[in-house]
């Protein structure tokens, strides 16, 4: 992983021209960049938007760490067969994405943000009677793609809702984003 970030990098630095008019540009300066974060931490609906997009991002995650032991341990599949799973269920992920970009501009974000975490919180009721109930193949299968459609709507409108906050300052914000979301 480090050599492929070191070779993207050294091919974004390298060969990537920098888009932003001369006349936008501003020069990196380390206090100013403190002041823009200090002040996006102290806009609650930028920590309320950062916070919804790391919690739903975070579920993603753990879903995906535990769904190879879920299915292969305690449903005995092999690992062939999970991985058509995970790509079934990583489609679901997408599919909420693709859903948000067609859905973003025919609704409201607000309107957006609560059917998105309805389908994710029936996707939790299918997971836990997959889980309380014996582990369970169909629920638990279903569940995980309605969760993932759910995170794949709700992470990137959490995020931009998040930077829309801002006009300027939007990579710096943006890794600031990723990096809570990671914390």
């Amino acid at each position: 992983i480090a050599i492929m970030a070191g070779s993207i990098g050294a091919l974004a630095f390298l060969r990537l021209p920098e888009t932003l008019p001369i006349d936008r540009r501003v020069p990196f300066h380390p206090a100013g960049a403190g002041k823009v974060l200090f002040a996006a931490l102290a806009n609650i609906r930028f920590v309320a938007y950062t916070a919804v997009f790391g919690l739903i991002a975070s579920a993603q995650l753990v879903f995906g760490v535990v769904a190879p032991f879920l299915y292969q341990q305690n449903l005995g599949l092999s690992a062939g067969a999970y991985g058509l799973i995970g790509l079934l269920i990583g489609g679901a992920n997408l599919a909420g994405e693709v859903a948000c970009t067609s859905l973003a501009t025919r609704t409201s974000p607000r309107q957006l943000c609560f059917d998105a975490l309805s389908v994710y919180l029936l996707a939790t009721l299918l997971l836990l009677s997959g889980l309380l109930l014996g582990a369970s193949f169909l629920p638990i299968t279903f569940g995980g793609m309605l969760a993932l459609a759910g995170c794949g709507t709700l992470c990137p409108t959490m995020y931009g809702m998040a930077l829309g906050l801002f006009s300027r300052n939007l990579g710096l914000l943006g890794g600031f984003i990723s990096s809570l979301c990671y914390l």
